[in-house]
């Protein structure tokens, strides 16, 4: 047997071994994270915002876009999540979507103009300086695909993943949506 057809022997089955660990080791993470209530901070320190009321409606969508984030490629494409908080006006503000942006120091005031520049009443940002969520909330991963996560009233983790690049997940996020603000 020549050289060649003995390393894809090899390596087909290292590939395989690996791609379970990593769905395995994303299905126990997702499981922890079900498992899980979300913790606010008491006070931000940076809000666009005064008014965080918000974060006690039935249901709510948190979108967390930390230090690892590109926060002006986020903030370009913020649109993506029109429709996801479009369902905050089809339930009378009973479901929201939160975005927290927790730059690191150099972006703070990049991000901060940003949002000045697009907020509108439909956007519930909060830039958070301090990093105040992510130490209040240390079982989130720092893999920015599990950064999206649908809260219930009590801030319990309903569903973990960004509904806005995959169809079914979006079924999904709709259908809980309406169950969680039924039965609140």
């Amino acid at each position: 047997m020549t050289r060649f057809p003995k390393i894809i022997l090899i390596c087909i089955p290292l590939f395989c071994i690996l791609s379970c660990n990593e769905h395995h080791s994303n299905k126990k993470t997702i499981e922890k994270l079900l498992s899980s209530q979300i913790t606010f901070p008491a006070k931000w320190n940076t809000n666009i915002h005064d008014d965080v009321s918000y974060l006690n409606a039935a249901a709510k969508m948190v979108v967390l876009f930390d230090s690892t984030t590109c926060a002006s490629c986020e903030l370009a494409h913020l649109w993506e999540w029109n429709e996801v908080s479009s369902i905050s006006d089809e339930t009378q503000n009973k479901f929201t979507t939160v975005f927290i942006f927790s730059p690191g120091k150099k972006d703070i005031i990049s991000v901060k103009r940003s949002l000045e520049n697009i907020q509108s009443n439909k956007i519930r940002a909060i830039i958070d300086e301090d990093q105040e969520f992510i130490r209040l909330n240390p079982f989130i991963p720092k893999e920015n695909t599990f950064h999206a996560f649908l809260l219930d009233s009590e801030n319990n983790i309903l569903l973990v993943g960004n509904p806005v690049k995959n169809d079914k997940l979006w079924k999904l996020y709709k259908s809980t949506i309406k169950t969680t603000i039924d039965n609140y």
